[in-house]
């Protein structure tokens, strides 16, 4: 019997957008990495011998189907900014990293309207096929971003499921995870996102341990501005959960 009060040790790195320069707007701090903060952090875990891997791998090691390899991380990225792949995506493949990309589907339907709605610009198709291309992962942020718990029961069924059929569609891809808009959920949305075929969801609970009943709200460590390498380390090495 396969034990679900066990626990495992992963961190999974929440980022949302990379930019070359130190972002200098306040209100948006928690959003974005620069690029030299970025590699850092990359050096870092190369470093110290971290392996890149997926959320499904993680949720499949969670289930008892598959052994991680020693120091896995996972890194994710919320949103679907420009820079992930503009900035990030050099970066990344320098190291022999991989990502998932939660990317929100409306915006792979109408790009052009959905740019002047977007905090920052957001990345084509044909820049997310070629990061899918090369081993990178599409996850599901839904089709919109609303905060799912004041949906209707059918509102939150299109957000969930069409969401992976757009994106599948589009990418040619399997879309197994999904990631709360806001980070805002209940059990009940952990259950449409289980019925709806999901391996596994991502919440914004703060934490890097992560136990079987947890695949659907599993916990991240979000990346900014004002984390720097010290926080950074610590956070990756020794952070608690809350």
């Amino acid at each position: 019997m396969k034990d679900s009060a066990k626990t495992i040790d992963v961190p999974v790195l929440a980022y949302h957008q990379i930019e070359v320069k130190r972002h200098q707007r306040p209100s948006y701090r928690g959003l974005v990495v620069d690029a030299t903060s970025f590699e850092r952090q990359m050096s870092i875990l190369r470093t110290f011998g971290y392996r890149a891997v997926s959320l499904i791998d993680l949720a499949k090691s969670l289930a008892g189907d598959l052994a991680l390899p020693s120091r896995p991380v996972v890194i994710t990225f919320d949103d679907g900014y420009a820079g992930a792949y503009n900035v990030g995506f050099p970066i990344l493949r320098r190291y022999d990293f991989v990502a998932t990309l939660f990317l929100i589907a409306e915006d792979f339907i109408d790009n052009s309207k959905r740019q002047n709605q977007r905090a920052f610009p957001i990345m084509t198709r044909t820049q997310v096929a070629e990061m899918v291309g090369v081993g990178f992962h599409v996850g599901s942020h839904s089709v919109s971003h609303p905060r799912l718990t004041e949906l209707s029961d059918s509102a939150v069924h299109t957000e969930i499921t069409n969401s992976r059929k757009i994106l599948e569609n589009t990418f040619r891809c399997e879309v197994n995870a999904f990631c709360y808009p806001y980070g805002v959920y209940d059990s009940g949305l952990e259950t449409r996102v289980q019925d709806a075929g999901y391996a596994c969801a991502c919440s914004t609970r703060f934490g890097r341990r992560h136990s079987a009943k947890d695949k659907f709200g599993l916990r991240r460590i979000p990346v900014g501005a004002d984390q720097g390498i010290a926080q950074f380390m610590y956070r990756l090495l020794w952070a608690r959960d809350e």
